[in-house]
């Protein structure tokens, strides 16, 4: 791809960039310059629930500046926002990232919400998150799979009747 191309595949959004990171300080407040195309496909993803994010590039060109500006475009949107960063620590810890990703939601959730999160198959995802398991995830053959599998139903019952409109 070429640098700083952005470019949907088969509704993936990809956004590549191998330049300068395009943020500048100013008055305490963080300025995106030249990136008027990537939230352009940020803020189209957002409307189009469903669609796949993928940003990527070498360390150091603003990608997680350019996922923060996006992050406060859907919450303007109306949208809850979960938030992860995968990093070395999260490389041999087991679903870490998806226990950032859910862990500060689920906490902070009343507790009828945080039922309605975790109820049916969702529940499965309650081990890895360090929640109480309203069944015994390990006693299945395949615990990982389990595992994986609550987690797809908790983000869906995030994103559910009775939720706020979700971007996760």
């Amino acid at each position: 791809m070429a640098a700083g191309s952005v470019r949907t595949v088969h509704g993936e959004l990809t956004v590549a960039r191998e330049r300068s990171n395009g943020v500048s300080a100013m008055g305490g407040t963080r300025a995106l310059l030249e990136r008027g195309e990537e939230l352009a496909r940020i803020a189209a993803a957002i409307a189009d629930p469903g669609r796949v994010l993928v940003v990527e590039g070498e360390a150091g060109l603003g990608k997680s500046a350019v996922l923060d500006a996006g992050a406060d475009l859907a919450r303007a949107a109306g949208a809850r926002v979960f938030i992860a960063r995968g990093g070395l620590l999260e490389r041999d810890f087991g679903y870490g990232v998806a226990r950032q990703l859910f862990e500060r939601p689920l906490r902070a959730a009343g507790v009828a919400r945080r039922r309605r999160w975790l109820s049916g198959a969702a529940g499965l995802a309650a081990p890895v998150l360090g929640l109480e398991a309203a069944c015994d995830a390990g006693a299945m053959e395949d615990p990982a799979f389990a595992a994986q599998h609550g987690l797809y139903w908790l983000a869906s019952n995030c994103r559910g009747p009775g939720s706020d409109r979700t971007l996760d």
